[in-house]
């Protein structure tokens, strides 16, 4: 990115400093759905901020820097809920890790091919 991108990536994102996540939600469209924040700026205006992967919204967004949040499934033990978290994935191969929420039991899961849904 050279110097005048990155200024106007700076002036663009300014009116963020300060403001505050109040909602978040997925933008229910007929052709594309977009994950969304709300927002309240520090002027006081309430937006919708729509996560894209480009400018012409052609698709959902990925935010870095969030910690994954998992999802959840069955203990092998006990039958109790479990977190599972992803450990490795790449587009051979799987590592997930399934801990427990009861129990304390924890296992992986490896897997070949495309990761299960």
């Amino acid at each position: 990115m050279d110097i005048a991108e990155q200024e106007w990536t700076s002036r663009y994102l300014a009116p963020l400093v300060g403001a505050t996540i109040t909602e978040v939600g997925i933008t229910d469209d007929e052709d594309i759905d977009l994950p969304n924040l709300h927002v309240r700026l520090t002027t006081g205006e309430e937006c919708v901020l729509e996560i894209s992967r480009d400018e012409e919204g052609n698709g959902p967004g990925f935010i870095f820097g969030l910690a994954y949040p998992g999802f959840m499934s069955n203990c092998g033990e006990c039958g109790a809920p479990a977190l599972v978290t992803p450990e490795m994935e790449t587009d051979e191969r799987f590592i997930y890790r399934v801990t427990c929420q009861a129990c304390g039991a924890g296992a992986y899961v490896v897997g070949i091919g495309a990761v299960p849904a």
